[in-house]
């Protein structure tokens, strides 16, 4: 069959193209539409939704940024023969992932002439690929994203390994945590691996480990890793010794993996394997924390620096930054190994399920509140090196941002500097290299250096054209919130 219409996602120019970016969120992106209507009668085309694979999933359209969704749509080509919409994912609450594909294409637009309905002249398959809950995802689902970043990690040489690791080791102490930029660098960061795993397998999205909750299809020899339990205090056989929380040592343990999943041949330098023993039992419980840091739940961390906190977001003594310690931190501190050290933890490549959630947490916060307007303190307080002065209230003085926390500050180690404070090179390959997306926002304007600023609207909901092409099962988009 010939295609009389095109579709043709983020301006997409060639057919192989528009395949490549027709991976989507439920963040409306622009869809061209071209063709010319061979009977000569007005040049309209009928855009609609069909589930493939006896999936739920559904595509909605928009004419215009400010317009409501519609399941179909009717767009006039004109005399010139092209015309621009959007497409979205569409939620569907209580469906699985929300309606969300579980493990690749499975939607496709369907384009017919306006007068001619029955005769389908163009169509495109689509994926809405989101972040999903590990708990659920499919088995292929799992296998995809472990072979894909087995594949990053090319047993202890990849780009996981000289790149990932090692700007987490580098830039650990101040640069990157115990602030308010934690949670946007720690975004870039997410958003970093997230599209080199896409390189590998465009299907693959990272999955988020919902610690608050049990999730025994994490933990098992097929994903994550099956994963010994040593209640603290409790005597350990292995060692005779009782089992207590020593940051970030070898804790004389392996995840235990099935011969294959390709996480069985993990390897980070002379560490054959992923260390890791559980405080908890990880079919059955949710991580504890350790100590004053014990686990809170999602409501009691969306709660933090909540809708009448002029603070919101900031770290002390109360605001949303504080997450950083509570639940993340709980949840690094519920194991023995290098995932509950500062430095060391994403040698444990669960350390990106973890802050998939902590990201997946904010980013919920962000929808709950309306938190996403970059310019607005209550979406991030440091604005300008001076926005913290002598009449600010006494538990605040003292805490003058540095350059790299100001909102519109390029970020290490993509910023081709060195880090600041401890003047660290940037690892690998990462100068000037934050990894370019199919799909989506690919900081061109900058040479491929974000700032805090591109990970405040990550989801497009102030500016569509701040999207940054990835989504969270459970976070929709706001169809009112858009281009204010």
């Amino acid at each position: 069959m010939s295609f009389e219409i095109q579709l043709r996602p983020f301006n997409a120019d060639t057919k192989e193209k528009s395949e490549q970016r027709a991976y989507i969120g439920w963040s409306p992106v622009q869809l061209m539409v071209k063709g010319n209507n061979p009977s000569g009668k007005p040049n309209k085309v009928k855009l609609k939704s069909k589930s493939l694979t006896n999936s739920n999933t559904r595509l909605e359209f928009k004419e215009d940024t400010g317009s409501q969704p519609v399941d179909e749509l009717e767009l006039d080509l004109g005399e010139d023969g092209e015309a621009t919409c959007f497409v979205a994912g569409k939620f569907q609450e209580g469906k699985l992932h929300n309606g969300a594909s579980p493990e690749g294409k499975d939607v496709r637009i369907e384009a017919a002439w306006a007068d001619n309905l029955e005769n389908i002249k163009g169509w495109l398959d689509f994926m809405i690929r989101v972040r999903r809950d590990a708990q659920f995802m499919t088995d292929d689902a799992r296998y995809d994203f472990t072979k894909a970043l087995a594949e990053l990690n090319s047993y202890g040489k990849g780009i996981y390994v000289t790149d990932f690791v090692a700007m987490h080791v580098g830039g650990a102490y101040n640069s990157l945590h115990d602030d308010t930029h934690f949670l946007p660098w720690h975004r870039l960061y997410l958003l970093d691996l997230e599209r080199q795993l896409q390189l590998v397998n465009p299907s693959v999205s990272l999955p988020y480990w919902r610690f608050d909750r049990p999730a025994p299809r994490l933990f098992d020899e097929d994903f994550i890793g099956a994963t010994d339990h040593i209640p603290l205090g409790a005597i350990d056989p292995a060692t005779g010794s009782p089992a207590n929380f020593t940051q970030g040592t070898s804790c004389g343990r392996l995840a235990q993996f099935s011969s294959e999943n390709r996480l069985s041949d993990w390897k980070i330098g002379n560490t054959n394997g992923i260390e890791r023993v559980a405080f908890f039992d990880t079919s059955k419980e949710s991580a504890p924390g350790w100590g004053r840091i014990r686990m809170i739940t999602e409501d009691e961390t969306l709660a933090l620096g909540g809708d009448n906190n002029e603070y919101g977001f900031r770290r002390p003594p109360r605001g949303f930054a504080r997450s950083e310690g509570r639940p993340h931190g709980s949840a690094h501190v519920s194991f023995n190994g290098p995932i509950n050290d500062i430095t060391m933890s994403p040698q444990d490549p669960l350390f990106f399920l973890l802050h998939c959630n902590v990201d997946r947490l904010w980013a919920k916060w962000q929808f709950t509140f309306d938190r996403d307007l970059p310019t607005e303190v209550e979406t991030y307080p440091h604005q300008n090196k001076r926005e913290i002065s002598f009449t600010t209230p006494s538990y605040l003085i003292g805490l003058f941002p540095e350059d790299y926390a100001v909102v519109d500050a390029l970020q290490w180690p993509w910023d081709d500097t060195w880090s600041k404070p401890y003047n660290l090179r940037p690892p690998g390959s990462r100068s000037r290299n934050f990894t370019k997306s199919r799909t989506g926002k690919e900081f061109d304007q900058r040479d491929n250096m974000p700032s805090i600023s591109d990970a405040l609207d990550a989801f497009g909901q102030r500016l569509t054209a701040n999207y940054l092409g990835f989504a969270y099962d459970d976070v929709p988009f706001d169809h009112e919130r858009t281009n204010s």
